[in-house]
């Protein structure tokens, strides 16, 4: 749609010098009215004088205009018939005209502030005392032509104007004043002409008039002076104001966008209002106004534990703040991680809460330096417990074979020459075992020191591990006592190989720890299954003795550990923990089954395969075993 073209007598208002004048003169106050560096760089006095200046300017603007358009009446009434033209009015208009021009031309602001007053006379000085001397000087002179008479509603109407143009200083308006008045009656004085208002009004009556025409003037001027300086006042706290609140902001802006921590606002429906970068970094976005797009309810999208924002609600409606509130939270990529927030509500007029904003930091290091303690606690809780037990069983399990030991070579010594030499044999014998039984302790505690340190040695290498089986059943046959046996049995379920690739150390560890717990508490015989499938050994000792209590099961591989049932049957709570210490150094499974009063069976499943890890060369045959 064509915008339409202005108005041609809108053009031509437009283009008069004196629109021109009083527009340009709003525009330049409005500007200087609103533009707040004015407030630092002047005083009330600077600030008042720039603006005096303006009026100034606009003052001779219009008187500059009005005696040209006088001028102009002269000329035209000269066209006029029996009128002529009467060149002395006509001349003194147009010089006071070219007057104002020049001064107004000359308002450079530096000259205006060093001679401010004497233009500000001029205005009065060229409007009504240049043409009241011309008169008077003519009228000396007995020239005629001139006719400025001066009278109330002349003087009334030039005080008004400069009140109404120029209203800054009322003391300067009561000077000119003076100036005027006493330039009128001394010069009419002079020539000897009474000034009268009219021709009945005595002179008393008229300076009464002028009195009251002067001081209404001068109580304009002061009371719009009043006004001005309050105005500039006002003006100055509010752009002080406004600066103390750039700079507050700026400050705020400042700390809101460097702050280490999070720090947001977020409403009671679950979206954020605002939140700063750093906030915008802990949770993986790239910026404060992605998090804010991305995150449309805080309660399913951030929080792990829903059921924690409604925690932290009820926190701020009951508490109205949330101190140190710990919270796990996603990431944008998905990953969790801890944060502790300071939270405060917000509520309206009403006091319901609108929403709530505080302060997030990120204690996901914290949290696994508290996780690293309480893991640190409770392994020394278990060390200690360790060394309790391992004390109490020491105690227990050497002082028997010690004293066995002691009472026997005490016997040997005493009596040892006076016995027969089967008598002999026999202590020696039961010395011999104790000192037997206690290096198997030893070995024990070794073994199960080694296997929590990490230095238990694994070396797998090729066995014929059923031929190993029966070898390793007949070296345990003096254990068994003449009514018990181990029946060795090969399950169907596939071909063993001839040859496995097992820790042949470890492997007898696991087997011979599981057949002496069975034999311990099992009066009767017990089995050793041996079974094969997909690369992986299966190892099945079953009894039929105590059975293992439901509430010992779960400790039933910590070292040092016997269930309640075991009574006086010596042992060190070792046998089972080497076996899963072994189990775990190739990579198995164990597994129990047990009925109390009915039996135990232990199943090993481990990974045996028919090569070698490298698979350089064809298996090599099974070692021969040494027995002890």
């Amino acid at each position: 749609m064509p915008i339409p073209a202005a108005r041609p007598w809108k053009k031509l208002l437009k283009r008069l010098p004196v629109v021109r004048t009083i527009v340009a003169y709003f525009r330049t106050v409005n500007v200087a009215a609103d533009d707040g560096s004015d407030l630092d760089r002047y005083s009330y006095g600077g600030w008042r004088d720039r603006f005096l200046q303006m009026r100034l300017h606009l003052t001779f603007g219009l008187g500059a205009m009005m005696f040209a358009s006088f001028c102009l009446l002269d000329v035209v009434r000269s066209w006029q018939p029996a009128q002529g033209l009467n060149w002395l009015p006509l001349l003194m208009k147009v010089a006071i005209t070219l007057l104002l021009l020049v001064l107004r031309s000359r308002l450079h602001p530096d000259r205006v502030e060093r001679h401010l007053l004497l233009y500000f006379l001029g205005v009065v000085g060229i409007v009504q005392v240049l043409p009241e001397s011309l008169d008077l000087l003519s009228r000396a002179a007995g020239i005629k032509g001139f006719s400025a008479a001066t009278g109330l509603y002349q003087w009334s109407l030039l005080f008004f104007i400069q009140a109404t143009l120029i209203p800054v200083r009322w003391r300067w308006h009561a000077l000119s004043q003076v100036l005027v008045l006493v330039h009128a009656f001394g010069g009419r004085e002079w020539v000897g002409i009474a000034i009268r208002s009219s021709a009945r009004e005595s002179r008393l009556g008229l300076l009464l008039g002028l009195f009251w025409v002067c001081l209404a003037c001068d109580l304009s001027v002061y009371l719009y002076e009043r006004l001005q300086r309050a105005e500039f006042s006002a003006r100055s706290q509010l752009a002080g104001a406004y600066r103390d609140l750039e700079v507050a902001e700026e400050n705020y802006r400042s700390l809101f966008e460097n702050a280490v921590e999070g720090i947001f606002q977020a409403s009671i429906a679950g979206q954020y209002l605002s939140v700063n970068p750093a906030f915008a970094r802990m949770y993986g976005y790239p910026s404060p106004e992605a998090a804010i797009a991305a995150v449309s309810n805080i309660r399913n999208v951030l929080f792990v534990n829903p059921g924690a924002y409604d925690q932290l609600l009820a926190l701020l409606e009951r508490e109205g703040r949330a101190m140190d509130f710990e919270v796990e939270v996603r990431r944008a990529d998905g990953s969790t991680f801890w944060i502790s927030e300071n939270v405060r509500a917000l509520r309206d007029t009403d006091g319901t809460l609108v929403a709530y904003e505080g302060i997030a930091v990120d204690i996901s290091t914290r949290k696994l330096a508290e996780e690293e303690i309480r893991r640190t606690l409770a392994a020394e809780k278990q060390l200690n417990r360790l060394k309790t037990d391992f004390v109490a069983m020491t105690s227990h399990e050497f002082r028997t074979p010690l004293t066995t030991i002691l009472a026997a070579s005490e016997s040997l010594e005493y009596y040892g020459g006076q016995w027969p030499e089967a008598k002999r044999h026999a202590y020696l014998r039961r010395i011999q075992g104790a000192a037997a039984h206690m290096g198997e302790l030893l070995d024990s505690v070794l073994t199960i020191g080694q296997a929590d340190t990490g230095k238990l040695p694994f070396r797998p290498g090729p066995i014929a591990v059923e031929p190993w089986c029966r070898a390793l059943v007949e070296e345990m046959d003096p254990l068994l006592g003449c009514d018990r046996t181990i029946r060795l049995r090969v399950l169907d379920t596939a071909p063993i190989p001839k040859v496995v690739q097992v820790d042949e150390q470890l492997l007898r560890h696991i087997l011979m720890n599981l057949l002496s717990n069975a034999l311990k508490y099992s009066e009767v015989d017990v089995d050793l299954d041996l079974g094969y499938q997909g690369e992986s050994l299966t190892l099945r000792v079953s009894d039929r003795g105590i059975g293992i209590p439901q509430e010992a099961r779960s400790r039933l591989f910590e070292s040092f550990h016997r269930a309640a049932n075991v009574g006086q049957r010596p042992g060190t709570g070792l046998g089972l923990a080497i076996v899963s210490r072994a189990v775990d150094l190739h990579g198995g499974t164990i597994a129990v089954s047990s009925q109390e009063g009915q039996g135990t069976t232990f199943t090993v499943t481990l990974p045996a395969p028919t090569r070698s890890p490298q698979g350089q060369g064809e298996p090599a045959p099974s070692p021969d075993l040494e027995t002890d």
